[in-house]
């Protein structure tokens, strides 16, 4: 499973989860900051990518734009978001989660 984590997160994410997700990348260091959303949908098509994102907008776009799989973080105090997915709370193969 590979995973694009959005600009709005942090590159790290990629680096931290990489064990359980080898395959993954930022935004930010594939050419992909400040695109624009559908251009964000159109790679993760092209490369089978899981988009990881904060900005709800991907959630309607979605809806527009059959394929792309897309997981939206709302806002959580409890773990960092690489804690929460590395225990495996996140079905990545639905085509949305919330976790809060």
């Amino acid at each position: 499973m590979k995973l694009l984590f959005d600009e709005g997160l942090s590159p790290k994410l990629a680096l931290s989860l990489r064990d359980l997700f080898p395959e993954s990348e930022s935004a930010l260091s594939n050419g992909l900051i400040r695109s624009g959303d559908r251009k964000i949908l159109d790679c993760l098509v092209a490369n089978d990518l899981i988009l990881v994102s904060t900005d709800s907008d991907f959630e309607s776009l979605q809806k527009q734009v059959p394929g792309p799989k897309v997981v939206i973080l709302r806002s959580c105090d409890t773990l960092p978001t690489s804690r929460l997915m590395s225990f495996g709370v996140m079905p990545f193969g639905s085509q949305n989660w919330q976790i809060c």
